[in-house]
């Protein structure tokens, strides 16, 4: 029996020229000669050889790979870091769709062993595998194989792809590293600058929508098709949303739905409308006439009467609601602080003094969100559950490391089990019991536990952005720049003074590698020793500094990671976390610039909604002599690092020339960290 697409539906990146042959067919289709793949690679191989001017140097490679399944499989037979085991992370039933894979040499390898385990456990009926490796987008070669015999073959063929992948992608490295020494030395920053922006591009709603949402008019009916599900129109339309990318994906949506929706409410952050007028995003904007409410609070991020009075506003709306009516609930970063409901008695003062007390002593956001799922009305399944009996479509925006629907601005349509005991367990571990407003521990210990009913059969939520996607962009914009990209992971997480040190010894291990330097050895001993005792999941380093070395002579590397991480408040200054990680970073440099005086390096963290903290500042660029530099200008690195005043310090360093200033973005799916390493040319 094959297992059909469920509610929950990853909404995977799709190329436009991508064409599904369609079970048991052979397809090739090449502009110029000849008939298969590996023919075509072979000429392309044949021409590079020999010089010829007519080749286009590919962009990084695609594979795809559409499973029919029984039943799903273990997840331990994906590597973490493709697109499809976080796929199957979260929603274990997703088949039948063709899910791309960024095919860097180990992903490749690690993929194709992953799917041979797959077909041994006997849970794949058939799989279609597409190999696209783009030399303006020539060709495209797709074929079914039945479990059994077929997988020998597959076997084969990857391997094959694999070595193949390998000298086109080097050749592509090596070819802008020539170009880009041609056309002289670029600023890293503005590289970093460019980079960043490309991964802010790839999760800008409009994208993301269009590839998620399709109406279709037919006479008298209408369809809605959303992650694969269809729902009849028929003036039963409506839509709520919170966070900080909502205005932008509601003008999305606006603009698709166009007179199928009726009525609507959102609730975004302060100031973010007339900050993306003021960007020329008209089209982030709503349409004059538009039957959308906008509600704007929750200033700094923090939960706010405005953002309670659009609670308010959408709960009503969802309560409203007959059986016949489609709820669709746009979801993003930042909707927590959007969609307050305290349970009564906490106040929403309350509410906010126990989330700035959480804050200030360094909670994780899961943390965060569970104390905010269980305080709440709404959160936790709690407008899902308000909507009932309407059919609701929640389309999420990722903000939170893993994924995790439940997690994403608390869940508000995502069942939820309360649990006092796991509320006071973070309570007593930042020691909050005795600070914590009464109320907090009264509402903990009065609510009912909730069971798992009937209720959210009616609620499909879907996945439609994240920080992979935003970090695959800014990796092929890294590879067009010149730089051999490395992407290392999307979680990482934890204390900012030890992900500062990890950052601050990346560095240096790779300039021991570019540099051939007798330390490289010793360094590379020193970060594994410390990656082991970071909680980072996906962090794969070994396999990524064995994969560095195989290529011998490159001029520039561009590392680039996504996550979270926390730091500890203290002092009154004025700050945020990535100018934090990035000012901790360039301490971690200023005793090691010896090791990498054969080599520019420069670092740059920011945040994708382009607020850092209280601040008007995304994030910062470091670099190794920024301490001296600073000493030289009078100003007191240590200091301002004591009273978490990072962008104090970055606001007169340079009058704020290393300060990355973006505004709102109208997006958000965590931080995004850029580290680039150019050997110097007389190396």
């Amino acid at each position: 029996m094959v297992c059909e697409s469920s509610s929950n539906v990853l909404g995977g990146r799709e190329n436009e020229d991508f064409r599904d042959p369609g079970p048991g067919c052979l397809l090739t289709r090449v502009t110029r000669a000849p008939h298969t793949v590996f023919g075509c690679l072979i000429t392309q191989i044949s021409r590079w050889l020999r010089g010829s001017p007519s080749v286009v140097t590919p962009v990084f490679p695609v594979c795809c790979l559409g499973l029919t399944v029984r039943e799903p499989p273990p997840l331990s037979l994906f590597p973490p870091c493709c697109l499809w085991s976080r796929g199957m992370r979260q929603h274990a039933d997703v088949t039948k769709r063709a899910l791309p894979l960024a095919a860097g040499i180990a992903d490749v390898l690690r993929f194709h062993r992953a799917i041979l385990g797959v077909a041994e456990s006997a849970h794949v009926e058939s799989a279609r595998v597409t190999f696209r490796c783009p030399p303006c987008y020539e060709w495209q070669h797709s074929e079914a194989v039945s479990a059994g015999s077929g997988w020998h073959l597959l076997s084969k063929r990857f391997c094959f792809m694999a070595r193949v992948l390998q000298i086109l992608r080097l050749k592509h490295s090596l070819f802008y590293q020539t170009h880009r020494t041609k056309m002289g030395s670029v600023p890293l920053q503005e590289d970093a600058r460019k980079i960043f922006w490309a991964a802010v591009s790839a999760v800008l709603p409009p994208h993301m929508l269009h590839r998620s949402l399709k109406v279709t008019d037919c006479g008298d009916s209408s369809v809605l098709e959303c992650g694969g599900i269809e729902f009849s129109l028929n003036r039963n339309l409506y839509l709520v949303g919170f966070g900080k990318a909502v205005l932008g994906m509601a003008a999305s949506v606006e603009q698709i739905l166009g007179k199928h929706l009726l009525e609507g409410v959102i609730s975004i952050p302060r100031g973010m409308e007339e900050s993306l007028k003021q960007a020329g995003r008209r089209e982030m904007l709503l349409s004059s006439g538009s039957s959308i409410r906008v509600m704007e609070g929750a200033e700094h991020n923090m939960a706010d009467e405005a953002a309670l009075e659009a609670a308010g506003e959408i709960q009503s709306l969802a309560k409203k609601l007959t059986e016949r009516d489609i709820l669709l609930v746009l979801i993003s970063g930042g909707g927590s602080a959007l969609l307050p409901a305290p349970f009564p008695p906490l106040t929403l003062q309350d509410k906010q003094t126990i989330t700035k007390q959480l804050a200030m002593k360094g909670a994780t956001i899961q943390e965060l969100n569970t104390l905010r799922r269980t305080l709440s009305k709404l959160k936790g399944g709690g407008l899902a559950m308000a909507a009932f009996p309407a059919q609701v479509v929640s389309l999420i925006l990722s903000d939170v490391i893993g994924d995790d629907l439940d997690v994403i601005a608390s869940g508000p349509t995502v069942y939820s089990s309360y649990s006092a005991k796991e509320c006071l367990r973070i309570l007593d571990k930042y020691h909050l019991r005795g600070s914590a407003p009464g109320t907090v521990e009264q509402v903990l210990l009065s609510r009912p536990p909730t069971l798992l009913n009937d209720n959210f059969n009616h609620v499909h939520n879907i996945l439609i952005g994240s920080n992979l996607i935003a970090l695959g962009e800014a990796q092929e914009e890294s590879t067009k720049l010149g730089y051999h990209p490395l992407l290392l992971s999307t979680s990482i997480s934890g204390d900012v003074k030890q992900v500062s040190c990890f950052y601050g010894l990346l560095a240096r291990v790779i300039c021991s590698i570019m540099t051939n330097s007798p330390e490289q050895q010793q360094l590379q001993q020193e970060i594994l020793s410390l990656v082991d005792k970071m909680t980072i999941p996906d962090l794969k380093l070994a396999d990524w500094l064995q994969e560095l070395q195989t290529y011998g002579d490159l001029g520039a590397v561009c590392v680039l990671c996504g996550g979270e991480i926390t730091v500890l408040v203290q002092g009154e200054g004025k700050g945020g976390r990535n100018q934090e990680l990035a000012l901790r970073v360039a301490q971690e440099w200023h005793d090691t610039q010896e090791g990498m005086k054969d080599c520019e390096v420069l670092f740059l963290s920011g945040g994708t909604d382009g607020q850092d903290g209280p601040t008007e500042a995304a994030g910062a660029f470091s670099y190794p002599g920024l301490l001296m530099d600073a000493q030289e200008k009078g100003l007191n690195v240590e200091h301002s690092l004591n009273h978490s005043d990072s962008n104090g310090f970055f606001t007169r360093f340079h009058d704020g020339r290393y300060l990355l200033v973006t505004g709102l973005t109208g997006t958000n799916v965590m931080d995004v960290q850029v580290l680039l390493i150019q050997k110097n040319r007389r190396q």
